[in-house]
């Protein structure tokens, strides 16, 4: 029986360029000879007709590095330098591996992903997700950019944004999301505590460019100004002062851009001092357990009112709402 090799060149490229990444990546653990064929393929650089995944995910740690391809998952392994991958429906138990001797997990891995460059061909990806876990990130993956409309980087340190985020097209970003890398158990809780420094960051074109942000789990430093520009913000500071939500007020009812602005936090200063200043607020209770407050404000020339929402599980939000959710009995201030 003919093996898949013995196809003539043009043949197969034709055949690997209808296929989807995951399948072509495991082709190359098929033999050496495919594996050779793939990378030296100059078809993949140029088709536009080959199937690319929505999103990509990626998780780098020192055990193990986990590439998923929308529904199907490859995993590229320190021991024994083992190389799983598995659909969507499957488990672990029930996917395919191939052990490598004498070479190194994270070279197979950038030799795969490799492949995912060449086929980029500046697709429009809906989101790429990006994990750093436990190391410091010496391994160069990217050689080209991206588009994708969402990147979320899952991180411990700035320098590790300011590493990755350049090779993500900021014409296309529209939500970047920055995550607390896991962390081993046995590291200090106080660098839980220690502030996340967006100098650096708040200057690529990419935090500029993109209208939406999350920040979850990284402890960034009370700001404001730092996300005026964007549409919606939700982020988390380990204290706010009450001149920050004073400030917030008083730019989103004149900002362009604002639609919403979600602050989580442990406490505020001079909350009595903040209560005075906002005067009385319209207070409900969630089940008799958890309450909040709303205060309601006129934003100028707009049919649109702004609200302000403080929880008793330590939320602030800033949204806009139609004149006609505002409760009765509420007082809208300027």
């Amino acid at each position: 029986m003919s093996s898949l090799i013995d196809f003539p060149s043009v043949v197969l490229d034709k055949v690997l360029n209808e296929l989807d990444l995951f399948s072509v990546l495991t082709l190359r653990k098929v033999s050496h000879g495919l594996r050779s064929f793939i990378d030296d393929s100059t078809l993949q650089r140029n088709s536009k007709n080959s199937i690319f995944p929505p999103k990509i995910r990626l998780e780098i740690n020192e055990e193990f590095i986990l590439l998923e391809l929308g529904s199907k998952t490859i995993q590229y392994e320190k021991h024994q330098c083992q190389v799983l991958w598995k659909k969507e429906s499957e488990d672990w138990s029930r996917g395919k591996s191939k052990m490598f001797e004498e070479e190194n997990f994270e070279e197979l891995f950038l030799k795969d992903f490799a492949i995912i460059l060449k086929r980029n061909n500046s697709r429009r990806l809906e989101c790429f997700e990006l994990g750093i876990q436990d190391i410091d990130s010496k391994i160069d993956i990217f050689s080209s950019e991206f588009k994708a409309k969402e990147v979320i980087l899952k991180v411990s340190e700035p320098d590790q944004v300011l590493k990755f985020l350049p090779f993500f097209d900021a014409g296309t970003l529209e939500k970047l999301v920055l995550m607390a890398a896991e962390r081993q158990e046995q590291e200090d809780e106080k660098d839980d505590k220690e502030k996340f420094n967006l100098r650096g960051i708040e200057e690529l074109p990419q935090w500029k460019q993109a209208k939406n942000i999350e920040v979850q789990g990284l402890n960034v430093a009370p700001k404001i100004e730092n996300f005026l520009h964007f549409s919606t913000v939700k982020v988390y500071f380990e204290s706010v002062a009450y001149q920050e939500v004073m400030l917030l007020k008083e730019k989103f009812a004149t900002s362009s851009t604002l639609t919403r602005f979600e602050i989580l936090f442990d406490y505020i200063t001079d909350d009595e001092q903040l209560n005075t200043v906002l005067g009385e607020s319209f207070k409900e209770l969630d089940d008799g357990l958890h309450g909040q407050e709303r205060w309601f404000f006129r934003i100028p020339n707009s049919q649109e009112i702004g609200e302000l929402v403080i929880t008793t599980m330590g939320s602030i939000v800033f949204s806009r709402v139609s004149r006609d959710s505002v409760p009765g009995g509420a007082v809208v201030r300027d």
